[in-house]
């Protein structure tokens, strides 16, 4: 979690996310790692300033390997993924063919429907 963070801090630096400081922050419900999710989202919400404000675009920051990448696709979000293994955690278009991965810089990449 903390190179993920490092990650993460990274990428605002860059400005690849408008508005970050609007994202809420939520962590997986059912995770064996419950207290490192609760340590990282902690040290997230620090980074964001204006926490009344709500974003009007429908944004999913996810880190790591998770299924909410593609529900959410199928919903309509823009989505962004934070990854520290691409191979064993990124989307691949070998098993999602209509599925458009943009690197954003190293270790994140944005995902589209085609």
């Amino acid at each position: 979690m903390i190179k993920s963070m490092k990650l993460f801090q990274n990428f605002i630096k860059k400005k690849k996310i408008k508005n970050f400081e609007t994202l809420e922050t939520q962590i997986h419900p059912n995770t064996a790692e419950m207290n490192e999710q609760l340590i990282l989202k902690k040290k997230l919400k620090k980074l964001f300033k204006n926490k009344n404000k709500k974003n009007k675009e429908k944004l999913l920051l996810a880190i790591g390997s998770t299924s909410v990448i593609l529900e959410n696709l199928l919903l309509g979000n823009k989505v962004i993924q934070i990854y520290e293994d691409e191979i064993a955690e990124c989307c691949s278009k070998s098993f999602w063919p209509g599925i458009k991965i943009t690197k954003l810089i190293n270790n994140v990449v944005s995902y589209s429907l085609q």
